[in-house]
Parts: C-alpha cells; structure tokens; sequence
C-alpha cells in the first residue's frame, strides 16, 4: 500500500510511539521509512535583551543542536534495525516545524506521513498538537496521527 513512509520525531515518548508504529507499517508493507527531526537554527540575541557575556557562539549552538538530534534519530535507527529495517534519517533546521517535515517529505517523495498527535510544543491544542495540524493543513500527502 505504501512504498515510501516518513516518521517525524522530537524525541518524546509519545513521537516514539509513532515512530514504533511507522516502523511496523514500513515492515509490514515492505516500504522505505526515512525519519526526521527538526531543531531550531541558531537565533541571535538583541544585544540589548540579554548582556554580552551570554551570548552564544552560533557554531556551538548548532552542533549542540545537531547533537541532540542525532541521539533521537540514532534511536530511531536502532528499533529500525531490530525490526530488520534500515531507515534513512534528516535533521533539519528550520524555525518552523511542520514546514520542515513537508519539505522532506516532499524530497524523499514519501507517499505517507506518520506523527504523534502532539510533540514537545508548550500549550497543546485540545486535539492535536500544531504542528501536526499544520502539516494537515498544508500538505497534500496523506499523514497518519498517531495518538
């Protein structure tokens, strides 16, 4: 049914979920699973909002981010691997979201998109997270919600 399913992750339980659950369907369709984390790119401060001395070193915060996304993907990789999968993995920096995993999904031509019903995100919509709801929105590739 499905050839090409993309799983996005931000490292919360309930994303793994999803990701657990998009593994399962690739196996059982005998599909590729590209996994996707998105981090925020590198923001500098107004100089007049913090003082100078807690500014950040661009490169730094970058590494440090693509650190952390490559510990959940790595994870990603692992459950993959036990399944007897192999899954592709992307970090992307992007300050939004759901742009981010619509854009991959659109260079991995992923005909599925799988996500939690809500991620990390502060004040959670009573339905679904927005980030999920704007992937909704905005693409035209089915995207299946994992709760």
């Amino acid at each position: 049914m499905y050839r090409n399913i993309l799983v996005a992750t931000d490292g919360s339980e309930l994303s793994f979920k999803a990701v657990r659950a998009a593994l399962r369907m690739a196996r059982d369709f005998n599909a590729t699973v590209t996994a996707v984390n998105v981090q925020p790119p590198y923001q500098p401060a107004l100089a007049v909002e913090v003082p100078a001395a807690f500014l950040h070193n661009p490169e730094h915060v970058e590494a440090e981010a693509l650190s952390h996304s490559e510990a959940i993907l790595s994870d990603v990789i692992r459950l993959a691997e036990s399944l007897g999968l192999t899954c592709q993995t992307e970090t992307v920096f992007d300050v939004s979201v759901h742009q981010g995993v619509i854009g991959v999904a659109r260079k991995v031509r992923a005909d599925l998109i799988v996500m939690a019903s809500h991620g990390r995100g502060g004040i959670r919509h009573l339905l679904l997270g927005s980030e999920t709801s704007k992937v909704l929105e905005e693409c035209q590739i089915p995207v299946l919600v994992h709760r």
